[in-house]
């Protein structure tokens, strides 16, 4: 047998039975009701199939440079620290050209030009979400004739819109709410921390005298990220640290575990998700609803930091670590043959193009059951980021 899927929903198909069938009707059957059978029979497999309307992906930008470097770094980076490569430009177009396969052909949910109405760009104020961005939508939406955009190359001008970073509450928010610092803080007073900065003491002193400053597990994650960077971009490393294969272990280990405990809690995630979740569930209301003008496919450009929180707050825990140019996709879906409004509208989600199961209702969840996952994932005290850490009945509550 042979499966023929399109969004997850699958038909199983027996080639030579389909031939013999159709041969049959057709052997019986006039010219003259030829192409009402053909309407009929793709009428009938097109209204059987649940119909793509909205998709909101959110990416992590391109391979960067450097977020800060070490006092005893040898490696410059005249560049600027902390701003997309070329590398990263170009697994951002590539990556938009797999969601056009995606979103133009496969589904038709977009037009194979751009056009103002279908389509929502945001990123954070960074250049590198901003540049990976256009990255991402020259892929997506490749250049055509000049005389079509008026631009040389004929490239498509797509607005990308941000906002100030320190009232990014849509894909910035972790940024923004000083008290996740003070909860991560609080996580690493506790066993499982001390017990692993116990145990590497000796490699952590050994770092901080290579490096020229005070090292701690947290570091770690900084440190393999900067080593990395200097190996694609062709920059010297110190070599007393990349030739030292027990301590360049050490410094593995404990950049996964560091970043895996970034946000270790739902409260941290429900703090630095910010709005995202109530925004993916308002679009897709007001798509379902067709209440005013939602765009049918939205992008998000953010950091490691906005899909960490998002899966926190979730509580989603066993995910790979998001690297460059790592994408989450939520999709809705109308099936107009369902039995009830419920089941009407579901979503889908999908991590690096693999089905993400969503907590509560699996691969699949209904609208309602997404509005239930929204209101779950989201911090809707708007204050509690400034509350005091000493406040008696908040520290009550952590």
């Amino acid at each position: 047998q042979r499966e023929i899927s399109d969004t997850n929903v699958s038909l199983a198909v027996n080639p030579a039975s389909v031939s013999r069938l159709l041969h049959y009707i057709l052997s019986t059957m006039s010219g003259r009701f030829f192409g009402i059978f053909c309407f009929i029979l793709l009428f009938a497999f097109v209204s059987s199939v649940p119909m793509l309307r909205l998709a909101v992906v959110l990416t992590r930008h391109g391979d960067r440079t450097p977020l800060k470097v070490f006092p005893n770094t040898i490696a410059k980076w005249p560049e600027g620290l902390g701003v997309l490569t070329k590398v990263g430009a170009k697994q951002h177009r590539e990556l938009g050209a797999k969601y056009r396969q995606r979103y133009v052909y496969d589904n038709s949910l977009v037009s194979d030009t751009f056009k103002d109405p279908e389509i929502f760009v945001r990123s954070t104020g960074k250049q590198r979400t901003l540049t990976s961005a256009y990255s991402f939508m020259s892929g997506f939406y490749p250049p055509t004739n000049e005389s079509d955009t008026g631009l040389q190359y004929g490239m498509q001008p797509i607005p990308i819109y941000s906002e100030a970073l320190e009232s990014d509450k849509l894909i910035y928010a972790y940024k923004s709410c000083s008290l996740i610092d003070r909860l991560r803080e609080k996580e690493q007073e506790k066993e499982h921390w001390l017990e692993r900065t116990k145990a590497g003491h000796e490699h952590l002193a050994e770092l901080s005298r290579i490096l020229g400053k005070k090292i701690h597990v947290r570091h770690c994650s900084t440190i393999l990220n900067n080593i990395n960077a200097e190996r694609i971009h062709g920059r010297p490393s110190i070599p007393e640290l990349v030739n030292n294969a027990e301590l360049m272990d050490f410094v593995r280990e404990n950049a996964e575990f560091s970043l895996k405990q970034k946000y270790a809690t739902r409260k941290m995630g429900k703090l630095g998700v910010g709005h995202l979740m109530q925004f993916l569930h308002e679009k897709m209301d007001t798509k379902m609803k067709k209440e005013g003008q939602t765009p049918n496919f939205i992008l998000l450009s953010g950091h490691d930091g906005t899909i960490l929180t998002l899966f926190a707050a979730m509580g989603i825990t066993n995910h790979e670590l998001p690297e460059y140019a790592a994408s989450v996709a939520f999709e809705l879906y109308e099936d107009q043959e369902a039995q009830n409004d419920s089941a009407r509208s579901f979503v889908r989600a999908f991590y690096n193009f693999k089905p993400l199961a969503l907590p509560g209702c699996g691969e699949k969840c209904s609208l309602p059951q997404f509005k239930e996952l929204a209101d779950d994932s989201t911090e809707f005290d708007i204050n509690h980021c400034e509350r005091a850490w000493d406040e008696p009945n908040y520290r009550d509550e952590l």
